[in-house]
């Protein structure tokens, strides 16, 4: 059997998956597309970190080789660890005063569970849906239950946003979410205005549940391995490779191909923009973009102030599309149209779906996804055997739409993690 390099988080004992890389991004992974994750792990010292499924608590047998390795320069000692302060964290939020499908009661949630512990250094971003014909600090107002004055809480920093909709009820909702990319730029540019100095931003939807540690910890494994003057990532759950089909046209969501149905790669906007980043279009022509869900988008510093210098997302959204052809629009939703813009910028992916879960396809009824809280302890005491769908640190898990169980859910992350904390440090195998 061939040897092939792995593009996403499988279980590390798998002897083959799909590359789902170009031949040119197999080559020069620098130039676009996906990181294998398992590159960045070796025995330096400083914190350590695994986007894998790992199927026994067997030491982790390193990679041979690798592009990444051959090129790797540590970017800051061992000690570089990062801190509440150097993230940004930012949400689209509806109108603070909306009765419809109000965003409070999970925000309020958040601030009780992972917020709670997530340290008061934290600074969070929230664009808010406002309206020109009412007084801003009236709209801005933040609601008493989310103590936005608590000192020991991350900040709450508030801003308006003014959606050329009026969105008060469900009859458009759906111009809302397919129009999200422009409320996705603003909040981009509002990250980088108001927080200028965090060294990594993460946009998350209200119905995200993180464990902020592990998202800590993460980033410090990252900070430690990036390349010197590399520092162009972005990160996220860019979903599970196809189980029987090599066929683009058979994948899920979270891959635009030039033999895709939403026929990007021929349209004439889009290769206007082809050409303007890219002096050889054949290399974009060739090339699979893969993107992350909109449940948790993390980025650089370096990354985010790319996609912005040029205001790729909303020249991206609005390429004319035809809503008749199936998938055309593809460049419309948020989490496309930023993998989009980092293809454009040869901002690098690093996948890590096992730690950042979407529970795809979970059904939602009457406003909640039943069954989350049942699925994600049980998936946790899954962890360590052949049938982990969690990596050993759990970062998110998306989408819990109902502020109890996203206590509930946040109790259940944080509980494993401190038992794998305890764990690792009395040298005891991790909790079954």
């Amino acid at each position: 059997m061939r040897q092939t390099l792995l593009t996403i988080a499988a279980v590390w004992a798998q002897e083959e998956v799909l590359d789902l890389r170009s031949p040119q991004e197999v080559d020069s992974y620098r130039s676009k597309g996906l990181i294998p994750f398992r590159d960045l792990v070796d025995a330096s010292p400083g914190p350590q970190f695994s986007c894998d499924r790992l199927v026994s608590r067997e030491p982790i047998k390193l990679p041979r080789q690798s592009a990444w390795r051959e090129k790797v320069k540590r970017s800051g000692p061992p000690q570089n660890h990062t801190r509440p302060s150097d993230v940004g964290i930012g949400y689209m939020f509806r109108s603070l005063t909306s009765t419809y499908k109000s965003d409070v009661p999970l925000l309020t949630a958040a601030r009780q569970s992972w917020m709670a512990d997530a340290g008061s250094s934290l600074e969070i971003l929230l664009l808010v849906d406002c309206d020109r014909d009412t007084d801003v600090a009236t709209q801005l107002k933040p609601p008493a239950e989310l103590e936005a004055s608590r000192p020991d809480l991350p900040r709450l920093h508030f801003e308006c946003y003014y959606p050329s909709y009026n969105k008060i009820d469900s009859s458009n909702e759906v111009t809302a979410i397919l129009n999200n990319f422009d409320k996705f730029s603003a909040l981009l540019k509002g990250l980088l205005r108001i927080l200028p100095h965090k060294k990594w931003y993460v946009k998350l939807d209200t119905d995200t549940v993180i464990e902020p540690h592990n998202l800590y910890r993460f980033l410090s494994f990252f900070q430690v391995r990036v390349l010197k003057g590399e520092t162009n990532l972005y990160f996220g759950d860019a979903g599970e490779l196809p189980q029987r089909s090599p066929n683009p046209e058979d994948w899920a969501m979270y891959r635009i191909h030039s033999r895709s149905k939403d026929q990007l790669f021929k349209r004439p906007g889009w290769q206007d923009l082809v050409k303007e980043y890219y002096q050889d279009r054949k290399t974009s022509q060739q090339s699979t973009i893969t993107y992350v869900h909109g449940g948790l988008e993390g980025f650089s510093r370096d990354a985010l102030q790319s996609i912005v210098s040029k205001d790729c997302i909303r020249r991206v959204g609005e390429l004319p599309c035809d809503r008749s052809i199936k998938k055309h629009c593809i460049n419309k939703p948020e989490d496309a149209t930023v993998g989009l813009c980092a293809h454009l910028h040869k901002i690098a992916l690093v996948d890590c779906q096992p730690c950042m879960q979407n529970i795809a396809g979970a059904p939602v009824v009457d406003g909640r996804t039943p069954g989350v809280v049942q699925w994600t302890r049980h998936e946790l005491a899954k962890v360590f055997t052949s049938d982990a769908r969690f990596c050993p640190r759990p970062v998110s898990v998306h989408p819990v739409k109902d502020a109890h169980d996203q206590r509930t859910v946040y109790r259940a992350l944080h509980a494993y993690t401190h038992k794998v904390h305890a764990a690792e440090s009395t040298a005891v195998a991790p909790p079954e």
